[in-house]
């Protein structure tokens, strides 16, 4: 690394740092991770420039430039990400971290990000966002207008996802019956306890939660229900949540509706509407069921 300077002036150029990994618990060959930069840092104006930053090592590919502003006094950063596609499963096993169990074992191989972003110790906005899972692309826009309590708006689009092969594999059996068992017992003693049932939602954040935008999905298969054209608007603000319009095509059929929940006391309530039109009744129940009995159409 060359260092020069003048005036609170320093360039360092080119940054080279390498570190060497070892995970607790993991005795292997310590995992290599590689840094370059070209730095600039002004004193006097509390300036740092980062440019060209690449980040490689345990399978990571990170390119980026940064841009810091009054980061002593006032901290502000503009910067651009770029994070080549990588293999999470493989991430996590170099650090010795826990495996994320999931129903397709196939997933979370290919993860990639590529973003611009700015933000200080009050606001933070991300006006461009194009991310990959695996077969999905995400593309969109976030903003949080107020860090202290989070304003947040945000507008996302993802071509097709299956929800499905991100859950948790199914429990074998037996497994399942002892766990229903324990989960049974658990709940009577609880019951014995307490005249009436706790709320389970977390009240408090839902009150605080400020919210504005719009989710688009092409394509959606969760609980092996085929959606397609999913588009949904979120608005929350003092304590009542609205999820509305909410539409999708279904099986040659259509939903719209919404959703409105009102937080603002201990118990919450809920306010649903919708209207399903044209549904085919065989294909649905055959995808919910696996076994249709029903023809028809349904609205």
């Amino acid at each position: 690394t060359s260092i020069t300077g003048k005036s609170g002036t320093y360039r360092l150029s080119p940054l080279n740092i390498t570190a060497d990994i070892v995970p607790a618990g993991k005795a292997k060959t310590p995992e290599s991770i590689k840094l370059k930069a070209d730095t600039t840092v002004n004193m006097d104006k509390q300036n740092l420039d980062i440019k060209a930053l690449t980040l490689k090592g345990l399978g990571l590919d990170l390119k980026a430039d940064l841009s810091a502003a009054q980061f002593m006094s006032a901290p502000s950063l503009d910067a651009t990400l770029d994070l080549a596609p990588f293999n999470l499963k493989q991430f996590m096993a170099k650090l010795n971290l826990p495996p994320i169990k999931t129903t397709d074992k196939k997933v979370l191989q290919k993860l990639a990000l590529k973003t611009t972003l700015s933000g200080s110790t009050s606001q933070f906005n991300m006006p461009e966002l194009t991310a990959q899972l695996d077969d999905t692309t995400i593309t969109g826009s976030m903003k949080i207008n107020d860090m202290a309590r989070p304003d947040l708006n945000f507008d996302v689009n993802i071509d097709t996802i299956n929800v499905d092969r991100y859950m948790p594999p199914p429990q074998p059996k037996q497994a399942k019956a002892k766990k229903t068992t324990k989960k049974k017992k658990a709940a009577k003693a609880q019951s014995s306890k307490q005249k009436q049932p706790q709320n389970p939602l977390p009240m408090e954040q839902l009150r605080s939660l400020v919210a504005k935008g719009n989710m688009a999905i092409g394509k959606l298969v969760v609980s092996n229900l085929k959606l397609a054209n999913v588009k949904a608007t979120l608005d929350a603000k003092d304590g009542l949540i609205t999820l509305a319009p909410v539409s999708a095509d279904l099986y040659d059929g259509s939903y719209a509706g919404g959703l409105k929940m009102d937080a603002r006391k201990e118990q919450p309530k809920f306010f649903i509407n919708g209207d399903l039109k044209n549904i085919q009744a065989e294909p649905l129940l055959a995808d919910m069921t696996g076994n249709a009995k029903l023809r028809g159409t349904g609205n």
